[in-house]
């Protein structure tokens, strides 16, 4: 997982505009002279100024740092808080851009850090203010080895309850915008994160937080030195009870090195859900025990990376992830191996001439026992394959699913479905699918072992290697028992019918591709050609 994964360039269908459009526009507030409850950075109370002489007011573009007056703003507010003056809560950043030249500490509960607006309101690191970037990657599970001067701001753990709202922050230099440690309640809103190193967002055992309706551009980077390692838009450790959701989350053409979505390491009782995402990987949480976490309803045009040392522990009357309702684009889409997982009810429409991965790809050589409930799901244009286990993956069920085929550039002619020679086989389900190949013919296992499974009542098109096995019909349905009808992404921008997908109202990106010619498509265009074959290959 730390290699380099080019973006597809067909995939996008969420080419990002470099100042996307969010709504959520904040006027000025209005502060009270005798006890505010804001204070607005350009014009400081009087208050300010009689416990700190010689302090200024900042001024927005004026090239001058202005780290030191939203710092002694936030020093007189702590001051206030334990006078028991809790009126005192929001710090206000009018229209401009202000220039940080070191990070901002915060070590009291309760603020909100507000702005005008995305792309009205900026923050950036000054050009004094630049982190080396040797010590990337991070200790990633060890709090001391990240670098707390390396961020615009930093909330200590006794900033609980802190909410960022309505501006945009900007850090080519640096290796993030926000790093929030061992504290709860964080909200982040309607920012958008521009260019930083390593990750916008860096948390270490925060609980309880949510993090919507943002924009993240090129937010996320990968380290210096062999290791490929690569932060996330949104990079966690230890996150609890916590909710990701409405957010676009994009690489453009323009960033060198991976750019990840979000990164994790050991989720719980979370939900990652509605997020449009255009990166290498979308979403990476691997190592740990994951337990309850919920990926669902999200445009994802990269991979999900969950691998475990042997499949990793399943909490009691539970599962590790549910990953449902999404629309996937890469032909490299889940990254196993992974324990008590439920893949259920999502899209995998990939390009035909991308065709260089297997939709499920486990590189783990240590035996897991599963189990993956893989059902209801529609695969469009598989590329090496379905499945591909290279050790031993036990408790596999692939049931009630849909799978066209249609022939790829090199085109495939491998297996769909491979399984360590070793596994247990009658732990291996393949029951009740609907699978059509079209072109040239394709096998539906990769080794002699592998017809060992239980392979029962499936409908088969072309597929290569029928008489090596027995296929029993039953009264059982066949392909997707329920309608593939939802919307996924940002605020719900795209909408999903089987293997259609449009843009909704909400939709803030275009769907549109270029092919070698340089002729610009639409997906409505592109797909239309996809399922005309699609139509002639079911009748």
């Amino acid at each position: 997982m730390f290699f380099h994964i080019p973006v597809a360039d067909f995939s996008a269908l969420a080419t990002y505009a470099a100042r996307p459009p969010i709504s959520i526009v904040a006027s000025a507030p209005k502060a009270d002279e005798g006890t505010p409850d804001v204070i607005d950075i350009t014009n400081l109370p009087k208050a300010v100024f009689v416990a700190h002489p010689g302090l200024d007011n900042a001024v927005p573009n004026d090239g001058q740092d202005d780290s030191g007056t939203i710092q002694t703003a936030l020093k007189w507010l702590k001051a206030e808080r334990a006078a028991g003056n809790t009126q005192v809560s929001t710090i206000y950043m009018p229209e401009g851009v202000y220039d940080l030249a070191k990070t901002l500490n915060v070590n009291a509960p309760g603020i909100t850090f507000k702005g005008a607006g995305a792309n009205r309101t900026t923050l950036q690191n000054a050009n004094s203010f630049k982190v080396s970037t040797e010590e990337l990657p991070d200790g990633e599970t060890v709090f001391d080895s990240i670098n707390q001067k390396a961020y615009l701001f930093v909330l200590k753990p006794a900033a609980n309850n802190v909410s960022f709202s309505n501006m945009t922050l900007s850090g080519a230099d640096i290796h993030g915008a926000i790093f929030s440690g061992r504290n709860n309640g964080l909200r982040i809103k309607g920012l958008e994160f521009n260019d930083f190193l390593w990750s916008a967002v860096r948390l270490f055992d925060v609980r309880n937080a949510k993090i919507h309706n943002n924009v993240f551009i090129d937010a996320g980077g990968q380290s210096n030195g062999d290791s490929g390692t690569t932060g996330g838009s949104i990079f966690a450790t230890y996150l609890k009870n916590s909710e990701i959701y409405n957010n676009r989350i994009s690489k453009t053409r323009q960033r060198d090195g991976n750019v990840y979505g979000i990164k994790g390491r050991e989720f719980r009782n979370t939900r990652i859900y509605n997020n449009t995402i255009n990166t290498n990987f979308a979403i990476e949480l691997p190592f740990e025990n994951d337990h309850f976490v919920e990926i669902d309803h999200n445009y994802l045009n990269g991979a999900i990376s969950v691998p475990k040392f042997a499949g990793g522990d399943i909490p009691e009357d539970g599962f590790t992830f549910h990953i449902h309702h999404n629309y996937f684009t890469r032909s490299y889409s889940l990254e196993w191996a992974r324990n008590g997982v439920e893949v259920n009810h999502n899209v995998f429409m990939f390009d035909p001439d991308k065709d260089g991965g297997n939709l499920v790809s486990n590189f783990g050589e240590e035996p897991s026992n599963g189990p993956t409930k893989f059902h209801n799901n529609l695969i469009v244009n598989p590329g090496r394959g379905v499945v591909w286990h290279e050790g031993i993956y036990n408790n596999f069920s692939f049931y009630n699913n849909e799978i066209i085929a249609n022939q790829t550039k090199t085109p495939r002619t491998n297996g769909l479905f491979g399984f360590n020679k070793q596994t247990d086989f009658s732990t291996i389900a393949i029951k009740n699918n609907l699978i059509k190949v079209k072109g040239v013919p394709r096998p539906l296992m990769r080794n002699l072992e592998s017809y060992g499974a239980v392979i029962e009542n499936n409908e088969l098109v072309n597929v290569s290697d029928t008489n090596k096995f027995d296929n029993p019909r039953t009264d059982a349905p066949l392909g997707l028992v329920e309608p593939l009808a939802f919307r996924v992404g940002a605020e719900d921008e795209f909408s999903v019918n089987g293997a259609e997908i449009s843009a909704t109202a909400n939709s803030q990106s275009t769907a549109l591709s270029v092919d070698p010619n340089g002729t610009r498509w639409s997906i409505a265009t592109l797909l239309s050609s996809w399922l005309d074959g699609f139509s002639k290959l079911w009748s």
